[in-house]
């Protein structure tokens, strides 16, 4: 995979329930870059969690999700979390107390505008908590053969404090 990056779109939002990034999947690209900066919540949560958006701006909802996560943690030992059949991807960070803040995260997703195939994801995260820091390696897979063209964050509990977004597409 060639490692260049061209800046397609941002969204950012503070105290907000979602955020959505819409109309950021084009056939201009197979594969995107997203970035997500200084993520903060209110709750304890797996933290950042999204749907794929569909053709008409819709929340693609359905238990189609499935992912699979390296919890790596600074204060215990690493652990494995699978989710399948789920309704978002929600295992794309890890927030460790109720006011976890600053975490990062960093993610490919492939062929979301392919109609003809499933959308993939892989990426990690790191954020700070009370007990020490926290990181996850994940991949993820959105069974749906679909043009999927953009995505909508959610937090598991609460809202996002503050959370902005980047999306680049990789040449």
């Amino acid at each position: 995979m060639a490692g260049n990056l061209e800046f397609i779109k941002s969204a950012s939002g503070t105290s907000v329930s979602s955020l959505s990034v819409t109309d950021c999947f084009s056939a201009d690209y197979d594969v995107y870059f997203v970035s997500i900066t200084k993520a903060d919540l209110t709750s304890q949560s797996w933290g950042i969690g999204f749907r794929y958006l569909d053709t008409g701006g819709s929340e693609v909802s359905s238990a189609i999700y499935d992912e699979a996560t390296l919890v790596l943690l600074s204060y215990a030992a690493f652990s494995e979390d699978k989710l399948t059949n789920a309704t978002k991807q929600t295992r794309f960070s890890y927030f460790t107390t109720s006011t976890s803040v600053g975490t990062g995260v960093g993610f490919y997703v492939f062929n979301p505008y392919d109609s003809s195939s499933y959308t993939f994801s892989q990426g990690q995260s790191s954020a700070v908590g009370s007990s020490g820091l926290v990181g996850t390696k994940v991949i993820g897979v959105c069974k749906q053969s679909a043009t999927h063209t953009g995505l909508k964050f959610l937090p598991d509990l609460g809202t996002y404090d503050n959370i902005t977004v980047n999306v680049y597409g990789v040449k």
